[in-house]
């Protein structure tokens, strides 16, 4: 998993990363423009640790060492499935939005895909039937997740 985060990492643009004393990443936080809300400058769009590590207080030195180097405002968003944004709040964000549970598709339970790859103007733009039921058809269920918390910190 944490490779999976990692190759995803490395693709977006501003990166900061922790090392142990063998130059192994342990932590990493990755930045790009903010995507949804315009009123903000950065977004952290990731931060990963390495699998089975806990890096204590990684959060808050990877997000220092950024505003060193970067100026202007940052936006994140906690995942409600799997987090509550502690961390955010103990890091001077200040929480702006609480956003609603969204979903997704699965075929096999293996992989999960975004939404918006099956919007109905894309699978079946002239079906009179909700995009829930076609995808239902074609093998895909549709699934849940409890909605994100939105941060902000100037």
């Amino acid at each position: 998993m944490f490779n999976e985060f990692l190759i995803k990492l490395l693709e977006e643009r501003d990166r900061i990363v922790l090392t142990d004393m063998i130059h192994q990443i342990v932590a990493m936080m990755t930045f790009c423009k903010s995507r949804y809300n315009k009123n903000y400058i950065w977004e952290l769009s990731r931060y990963a640790c390495k699998i089975d590590t806990t890096v204590v207080g990684g959060f808050s030195k990877l997000l220092s060492q950024f505003r060193k180097i970067h100026y202007g405002s940052i936006i994140s968003y906690a995942d409600l499935t799997i987090s509550n944004g502690n961390v955010y709040i103990k890091n001077g964000f200040m929480l702006i939005k609480k956003n609603p549970p969204g979903y997704s598709y699965v075929n096999d339970f293996s992989k999960r895909y975004h939404r918006a790859n099956f919007r109905k103007n894309k699978i079946a733009p002239n079906d009179p039937r909700p995009e829930h039921e076609i995808m239902y058809e074609k093998g895909y269920y549709q699934i849940w997740d409890c909605g994100t918390l939105a941060f902000g910190l100037n």
